[in-house]
């Protein structure tokens, strides 16, 4: 039975909507219009900065720019085809070239890729890459790589950390000088790899690599590099590892992995997870076989945290890695020292600002997904 006690809560019959109203809002959520207005400015400047991205970015969602494109370059099932690359890297410009890709070569998986590219980082690049796919399963991916690169304009700021300076009036041992000067030098390389990588069970795996390397080293053409840049103005080239006689050596790693990261949910993007962890270890031993001694061991380690602020996804990628050589000083050749400095490790200083036997970075990261192909941290 209804009184006037139970349906005094009932709206009027002029306010039924239908829909129930939240509570009012409490002081502290006022307070949010301070941090709003503060922040108002560096997110009209973002704003408009990323405006043109976001407008092309449209353009592609709205005219299926994407599928349009793959109809060009890729067979109907996708997988089997031939596009265009291309990098811009600062301080050395623009890097460009074509892969071809098959991404079902004997039916199951396997997948065979070959890669050319010119300018800009490298003067010659090319690349070959063979996997097995799901041939052995789940649990076992076997790969094989190959690489011949000309890099014309690499760069070389000493060893450590000491203060960068423009000149030092006479060439130096940058072993027992502690300045940065910014120099140039040109490497000459070929790689061969081959790897297994084995799932031990859930985020868990482990993986083997072997390779052989090849490397020379020299000053850089004229042409390539500003007067006053060449690695011999400045260092005597003779005391640096394996600068003059160039190196040949073995390499071989274990890595194990521990991987959670992963998108929040199933409409999110899998290149871009937002939430889980990564605990990453790794050790490797090196031996010389041909011209130029080398021997060293090399180990390390990288933790990564994901957390999720928002739809978008908007997250924090927290960062902590570090990484050691530990050999003969003669021994271990200069470009395998840990290195600092460039668009992966510690942006906002040049590629390989800081070179030395140790190396240890933590970074927190704030990223967000700017559409399909784009994300910007």
């Amino acid at each position: 039975m209804r009184t006037s006690r139970s349906v005094a809560p009932a709206p009027l019959p002029d306010q039924a909507s239908g829909i129930s109203e939240g509570e009012p809002e409490s002081g502290s959520n006022h307070l949010r219009v301070v941090p709003r207005v503060l922040l108002f400015v560096p997110r009209l400047v973002v704003e408009v900065v990323n405006a043109p991205i976001r407008g092309a970015l449209y353009v592609m969602d709205r005219y299926a720019l994407g599928e349009r494109t793959k109809d060009v370059f890729f067979n109907d099932e996708r997988t089997v085809g031939v596009y265009p690359v291309g990098a811009l890297t600062s301080g050395f410009g623009l890097t460009i070239g074509a892969r071809f890709i098959h991404r079902d070569l004997f039916g199951d998986r396997e997948q065979f890729s070959v890669r050319a590219s010119f300018g800009g980082t490298f003067n010659q690049q090319y690349s070959t890459e063979l996997s097995s796919g799901r041939r052995f399963g789940r649990r076992l991916k076997l790969t094989a790589e190959a690489e011949y690169s000309i890099v014309p304009k690499d760069r070389f700021f000493g060893i450590g950390n000491g203060d960068e300076v423009a000149a030092s009036g006479m060439p130096v041992d940058p072993y027992a000088a502690p300045i940065a000067i910014d120099t140039r030098y040109q490497e000459t390389a070929t790689r061969v790899y081959g790897g297994a990588r084995v799932r031990l069970g859930g985020p868990v795996s482990a993986r083997l690599t072997s390779g052989v390397l090849w490397r020379r080293f020299g000053s850089s053409s004229p042409d390539d590099i500003m007067p006053g840049d060449d690695i011999a103005e400045h260092y005597l080239t003779a005391t640096i590892p394996g600068f003059e006689q160039g190196v040949a050596y073995s390499y071989n790693e274990l890595e194990l992995r521990y991987d959670t990261r992963r998108p929040s949910n199933i409409w999110e993007r899998s290149s871009l997870p937002s939430t889980g962890w990564l605990f990453l270890g790794y050790g490797g031993v090196a031996r010389g076989f041909d011209r130029g001694q080398v021997r060293y061991i090399r180990f390390g380690g990288d933790v990564q945290r994901y957390i999720r602020l928002a739809e978008g996804p908007r997250l924090l990628a927290l960062r902590l890695t570090a990484e050691e050589v530990r050999g003969e000083d003669d021994l271990i050749p200069f470009v395998d020292l840990p290195t600092l400095g460039g668009p992966q490790l510690l942006r906002g200083y040049a590629k390989d600002r800081f070179r030395d036997r140790a190396m240890a970075m933590g970074s927190v990261e704030y990223q967000f997904d700017l559409g399909q192909s784009m994300a910007g941290f």
